[in-house]
């Protein structure tokens, strides 16, 4: 077929759809499909944000020597340098293809620290872990309620902005 029959058939299905896919609940119809795309995305970011956290915690100079946030750092440009695209097709050839999607989401770890999910753990006060250490708190209580409320901000936002990113990888897959 010629490019200009192939435009003309994209352009009619888009001003002509098919209402029988749309309005099809089973396995094979858009809504179902929808659903299964969000599903990807909210898997891979979920996912893909708890493998984040050690590396995040690796990657904070204050918390480890500098070699290793060193080495953390190197960890997380090497694996943002892969697109999610190549990642996805690489997956594709693996049997459950349906698991494909979710883990081509999950190097999102590599995006949290990108964003500085590190650099927030750098600058936690640490006058309110000093004061829970002078009450006598255990350690995981240090991070129950001294980290955990300083990191869950910004670790939400970039959450929540890389499912609108996967979002749309997802739908492009």
């Amino acid at each position: 077929q010629s490019g200009a029959t192939i435009a003309w058939n994209i352009l009619a299905g888009i001003f002509h759809p098919d209402t029988d896919l749309l309005f099809n609940f089973t396995t094979q119809g858009v809504p179902y499909l929808l659903l299964e795309t969000i599903c990807i995305a909210f898997l891979g970011t979920i996912v893909g944000a708890i493998i984040s956290i050690p590396l995040d915690f690796l990657s904070a100079s204050n918390l480890t020597p500098k070699p290793v946030a060193f080495l953390g750092r190197i960890i997380i440009i090497a694996i943002r340098t892969v697109p999610a695209f190549v990642y996805g097709s690489c997956l594709s050839g693996s049997p459950p293809r349906r698991l494909c999607g979710p883990f081509d989401h999950v190097p999102v770890f590599g995006w949290h620290g990108k964003q500085n999910v590190y650099r927030a753990i750098e600058d936690l006060d640490v006058r309110v872990l000093e004061s829970l250490d002078a009450a006598g708190c255990t350690t995981w209580q240090k991070i129950r309620y001294g980290i955990l409320p300083q990191l869950m901000p910004n670790f939400a936002s970039t959450a929540i902005y890389r499912f609108d990113i996967n979002l749309r990888d997802a739908t492009v897959l």
